[in-house]
């Protein structure tokens, strides 16, 4: 909540009710599908740390760091710029993306049981080579 303000200057909103609308409610749409949406992510997250080799919680922060920075803070950044939207929105809804994806990569090799099962051998080149050492 603390960038809460910050956040609505950046996107337009000049106010809490403009952004509101006419029904002065707020629509539950967008928690729903943000809630669906990360479950999904934590799921193919799980799955990319299990490919991977070694499950654990260093290897799933270090896994949510490149999958953050190779497809969320790119997208989120030329969305964006298309957008005509100023870098400090996409620093505080980056930095909203980079927190998820590292709470989900510590997390998920907690929760062994969820962790979709493989069988895979230890990677011996790419990026895998190093989250499996």
């Amino acid at each position: 909540m603390a960038l809460s303000k910050p956040w609505m200057a950046a996107s337009g909103w000049r106010s809490r009710e403009e952004m509101l609308g006419p029904t002065g409610k707020v629509s539950p749409l967008p928690f729903v599908v943000s809630f669906v949406a990360e479950l999904v992510m934590a799921y193919f997250l799980a799955g990319l740390i299990a490919h991977l080799g070694a499950v654990s919680t260093a290897n799933g922060l270090v896994t949510g760091f490149f999958v953050w920075l190779a497809f969320v803070a790119t997208t989120i950044s030329v969305n964006h710029r298309y957008m005509m939207k100023p870098w400090s929105l996409t620093a505080i809804d980056a930095g909203h993306w980079l927190g998820v994806l590292l709470g989900m990569g510590a997390l998920w090799p907690l929760n062994t049981v969820a962790l979709p099962a493989t069988n895979l051998h230890r990677p011996t080149h790419g990026p895998g080579v190093l989250l499996s050492a």
